[in-house]
Parts: C-alpha cells; structure tokens; sequence
C-alpha cells in the first residue's frame, strides 16, 4: 500500500500530505486495531470484539461486514494485509465460530504491511461490561498493565505477552498524572496454557498521609482465553522488525550507569590525589608558618636543656 501511494505522483496538496502521511517516519504512530468477523460469529465473539473496540478507541476500527479471511489457511494472508492496509490498521482481532472451533478469536500484528505474527485463542468465559453494577471507568484511556504468573517459563508465551501489551497498551505518554491514573488491566497466565484478562477501575482515597490510599474496583469485561495455534515470526524477521532509528538511540555517556528495575541514574566521578598542605583552611593565628617556627625552635632549646 506504501507503494502503490509513493509511486503516483500528487496533483494537489491534500495527495501530497497523505503522501507524506505514509512515508516512514522516526516516531512511528499508535497502532490502530482493526476490529474484524469471520463467516460466522456468535454473540460470545462479537461482545469481545465489541468491547476491545470500545477500550481501544479512538485507535481502533470495527468492521461488521462480514468476511471470509482465514489467515492461518494457505494463501489467507494476502486478503488479510490488503484489508489492513486500506485502512492504516497495523493490529488486528478476528473473531469466528464454528463446530470444529468455538468462540474463536485471532489476534495479530502486521510489520511494513505483511503479517509478522498471530495467536488463535478459544474464549472459554466472557462477561462484558454491562454486566458489572456500580460506576464505570471512563473508556478509551491509557491503562495501567500488569502481567501476573510465569510467563517467562515457556518462550512462546513470552511473544503472547508482548502480543497482548501491544494491544493495551495506547499511546505513549511522556508524562503522567497521578489523578489520570483511572483504569488497570491484569493479565494472569495459568496451567492450559490459559489467559485471564480482568479490567479494574483505580480509586485513590484519603489515607490520612501524603500518598492517597489506592483501592481496585472490576469493571469489566473479564474474559478467560485459552491458546490454541500461533504463527510466530523468525528471529531475522522479529529483530528486524525491533530495530531502532540511529536519530533515537541515545549516545553513551561516560561513567554514567542505569540501575535496572527503579531506572536511577548512578554517577561516577574522578577526583585527583589532593595535597593537605594546600588545603585553604581557617587561616588562625598559631597555625601560621612564623608561629610554627617558633614552637619548632622552642622545642628543640627545651631538648638542649634538658641534654
């Protein structure tokens, strides 16, 4: 699609700022998730579409035409990419169901507009958002993420894991505001393997103290996925797909050091062998060099004396 926009040439000057929309650029835009439905869907699929639609908005599309792309089949990825890149959509979510496969849900990414990889997950518990009483978090914010569980033990659930921060995560945020802290998503890996997404609402109360009390509320939609086929990329591919623009890596400065975990910066300083007798100390009067002399001279009659 990048091609085929940079090979014409624009006559106006809406064509050349949608030319330039599409050329690479040193910061990347946010993902958009493309919201997709199968041949054939239930009303399970269609709620978890509905609602990953509405906590990622504005940066997501939702088609309800149905379709019949099948991206793990042969030759199903092609229909797939030029979907996706009519629509500037690098994320994807295609919900199907059938007999052989219930409550289907197919989650992937696309790199340079060819598909990098994706995860089929069956939806074995899904309660929406509706079905949770009491206030609910606003929509369409930046969440918090944590990851709960062992995902490091298998590798493959290492890429699902940074498959699925892919898809919370929103856009990237410079700074953050304490009180703008207001939803929190938890993803549990348990034995199956099988993926447990919760949706919490963020509460600071009174504490009595400086810091504010911090309670979770559900709000839903809570969902249980359980992995059944994933396409990964190849290590050139996925490595190549990580590669940072020179502009944005950082020079190395000398004896500067990053603490892993709280990022705190740890400086080391050279100083150079100092001489006492140069110190600029509290000039007093019986540290002077006469009065040494004297004390020094006095020292040795009272030796001669003594002798």
């Amino acid at each position: 699609m990048v091609g085929s926009i940079a090979a014409r040439r624009a006559k106006t000057k809406r064509g050349r700022r949608e030319i330039l929309k599409h050329e690479p650029k040193m910061v990347e835009n946010p993902k958009v998730l493309a919201c997709l439905r199968g041949h054939a869907t239930s009303s399970v699929v269609n709620g978890v579409l509905k609602e990953f639609y509405s906590l990622r908005r504005p940066l997501a599309k939702s088609f309800t035409r149905k379709n019949s792309i099948r991206p793990f089949e042969a030759a199903g990825e092609a229909p797939l990419e030029a979907l996706l890149a009519k629509n500037d959509c690098s994320l994807f979510m295609l919900g199907n169901h059938t007999k052989k496969r219930p409550h289907n849900l197919i989650l992937g990414r696309l790199f340079d507009g060819h598909l990098l990889d994706m995860v089929e997950f069956g939806i074995e518990d899904f309660v929406s958002l509706e079905a949770y009483t009491g206030r609910k978090r606003s929509l369409g914010i930046k969440p918090c993420v944590v990851f709960k569980g062992d995902f490091s033990s298998d590798p493959n659930l290492e890429k699902v894991k940074n498959l699925l921060l892919d898809v919370f995560r929103g856009p990237n945020a410079s700074e953050v505001d304490l009180a703008g802290l207001e939803a929190m998503v938890t993803v549990e890996v348990k034995d199956g393997p099988r993926i447990v997404i919760r949706h919490h609402r963020i509460l600071l109360k009174k504490s009595g103290g400086r810091l504010p009390r911090v309670e979770l509320e559900d709000t839903g939609p809570t969902m249980e996925l359980s992995i059944r086929r994933s396409q990964f990329a190849a290590p050139e591919l996925m490595k190549m797909a990580l590669r940072q623009p020179k502009g944005l890596k950082s020079k190395k400065v000398k004896n500067i050091s990053y603490e892993e975990g709280l990022g705190d910066t740890v400086g080391k300083v050279h100083v150079q062998k100092q001489d006492m007798k140069d110190l600029a100390l509290r000039k007093m009067k019986g540290l002077r060099k006469g009065a040494l002399k004297a004390a020094e001279q006095g020292e040795n009659e009272n030796d001669n004396a003594e002798n």
